[in-house]
């Protein structure tokens, strides 16, 4: 990458270059990673931050370059957009393209399935996202078959719906969107997908692609086919679903047409 000017506002993670101006109490910033740069500001808390993402073709076309003059003076700016230009040889961007062509031939593997297609919007197909909190808060309760979990964040429980002794479980993280199908229970948690066991086990679906930069937003049901949503965090890619099958992992694959 290009030597940038010293500036007081430059700072760099080992996945971004990043810029911050505090105007009051408020802190402007730029984030630039390997294929995009967002330009937001905050108070200080998630409820109070303010951004807007734009690709790096279409950043060097112009957007935001206003803003930036505005807030953070013609020399930011041009040292914003020294670094977008680089992008392409920086070592830090370069790794994380690599990353993310992994995680495309991953998931462009999976097989299409154009029944998905079919699915989505479909008013039979239940929406787990619509289940999150349905007991108040964030507690969620599920019943199935012979059983019902209830959790709330990262904390479970499984009971029998006869009655009889609970199984107390623990989630890997904060549990969202989620399903039940055969006393078996799919919960988005962290952005992936796991399933709960009628005795309280986690199995995580492999291949293991989805975290921070591949993510998975929903998971829905329909009879007995369990589908989940995905998105790409910066948007360079098309969203889709997959179908995922206990045992056999994520067998079926559709992408949303633009």
């Amino acid at each position: 990458m290009l030597q940038l000017a010293e500036s007081i506002f430059v700072f760099q993670y080992n996945t971004a270059m990043n810029w911050e101006k505090k105007l009051g109490k408020t802190t402007h910033y730029i984030h630039v990673d390997h294929a995009s740069v967002v330009v937001g500001s905050t108070l200080g808390s998630g409820h109070t931050d303010n951004a807007g993402s734009a690709s790096h073709t279409e950043f060097l076309d112009g957007h935001f370059h206003n803003n930036i003059r505005d807030i953070f003076g013609e020399n930011i700016l041009d040292e914003v957009i020294i670094s977008v230009l680089n992008a392409d040889t920086d070592p830090i961007f370069s790794a994380q393209n690599d990353k993310e062509r992994a995680l495309l031939e991953t998931l462009n593997a999976i097989p299409l399935d154009a029944r998905l297609a079919g699915l989505v919007g479909n008013p039979a197909v239940e929406n787990g996202g619509l289940n999150y909190g349905n007991a108040g808060g964030y507690k969620t309760t599920l019943k199935s078959d012979t059983l019902t979990l209830t959790f709330e964040r990262d904390k479970g429980q499984i009971t029998p719906n006869a009655g009889g002794a609970p199984i107390n479980v623990t989630l890997p993280a904060h549990g969202s969107a989620a399903v039940a199908l055969k006393d078996h229970f799919y919960i988005v948690v962290n952005d992936g997908l796991i399933t709960v066991t009628p005795t309280g086990e986690i199995i995580q679906p492999g291949p293991r692609i989805f975290g921070e930069t591949l993510r998975i937003s929903y998971v829905y049901r329909y009879e007995e086919v369990i589908f989940v949503a995905y998105r790409w965090f910066h948007g360079n890619h098309p969203r889709g679903w997959l179908q995922y099958e206990l045992g056999e992992g994520f067998t079926g694959r559709w992408v949303e047409v633009e």
